[in-house]
């Protein structure tokens, strides 16, 4: 618990830093400082994803330099689901629900309601009220809500579901947020002193 609990400092106080520190940096990424190489997988990932959950506040606060990496590192940078319990199998469900009603590219201020919703919103409500509060978030956004979704979306979600299972399951990550370059390097945020050393980093390992 110690461990876990060091590790969401960490980073907080990283995604803290990089909201905040200056532009200048001249970082060459070096192995097992600024990144750590991860097992092989049977997966093939997008060139450059970040791997998150709705109920991790610190993945919401990486909601807030996203645009801009995406802007600094030159990468378009998909979206993952981390799924390892049921709880997170049920935000990944949530979360694919608008995802694939917007080609992978659900609005800014559509993921922070989806954020707050998990993470505090949801809070001493009823089952119907849980229901009627995600329909209210979807149909704001003119999306279907997720029960009213068609067979084929919601195999095509429980497949993204599984796959984000088993992705996980040979990644070993110990914590979320992840950005993770060409399925194999993981990026380290604690060891970088602004976003521009990010975006260096991902820039560098894109071309590996």
């Amino acid at each position: 618990m110690k461990t876990v609990k060091k590790k969401c400092i960490s980073i907080a106080f990283a995604i803290l830093s990089l909201l905040s520190a200056g532009c200048n940096s001249d970082t060459i990424a070096k192995q097992g400082i600024h990144y750590t190489i991860l097992p092989p997988i049977s997966y093939e990932l997008p060139e450059v994803v970040e791997i998150f959950s709705l109920s991790c506040t610190h993945c919401r606060m990486m909601e807030e330099i996203m645009h801009s990496l995406e802007i600094k590192s030159e990468s378009d940078i998909q979206k993952m689901h981390c799924v390892f319990n049921k709880r997170t199998s049920t935000e990944a469900y949530l979360y694919y629900s608008a995802a694939i009603q917007t080609e992978d590219q659900p609005s800014r201020l559509l993921m922070d309601q989806l954020f707050a919703f998990i993470q505090h919103d949801a809070e001493g409500l009823s089952g119907l009220q849980v229901e009627s509060k995600i329909r209210d978030i979807f149909h704001t956004y003119n999306l279907q809500a997720p029960e009213d979704l068609t067979a084929e979306q919601f195999e095509k979600i429980s497949e993204l579901v599984e796959r984000d299972r088993q992705i996980m399951k040979e990644l070993n990550l110990g914590s979320v947020p992840a950005i993770v370059v060409n399925g194999k390097y993981l990026i380290n945020m604690n060891e970088h002193v602004n976003l521009d050393a990010v975006a260096l980093t991902i820039k560098e390992l894109k071309t590996i």
